[in-house]
């Protein structure tokens, strides 16, 4: 990351697509055990290149607990789990 780097985070709080207050990105349940993520396009004001930096993790469904979540934003709903 470059000292005059901007971060913008997408996903946050072990789980959280806080992406989706602001967009129509959410994640979408495609079976009982897959999740797709789906972001809505977006263009940065400042008219340089940007890169997304992804760290994905899989955990067996049958120990999942508060710290390994998937939820979105719902407008007039609030935060929703999946």
């Amino acid at each position: 990351l470059l000292p005059s780097s901007e971060v913008y985070k997408i996903i946050t709080n072990k789980g959280c697509l806080v992406d989706s207050k602001t967009s129509r990105s959410r994640f979408e349940r495609q079976n009982v055990n897959d999740l797709m993520l789906s972001l809505q396009a977006f263009r940065f004001a400042l008219g340089q290149e940007v890169y997304i930096h992804c760290s994905i993790m899989a955990w067996d469904p049958n120990s999942l607990d508060e710290t390994k979540k998937a939820c979105h934003y719902v407008a007039e709903h609030g935060w929703e789990l999946l």
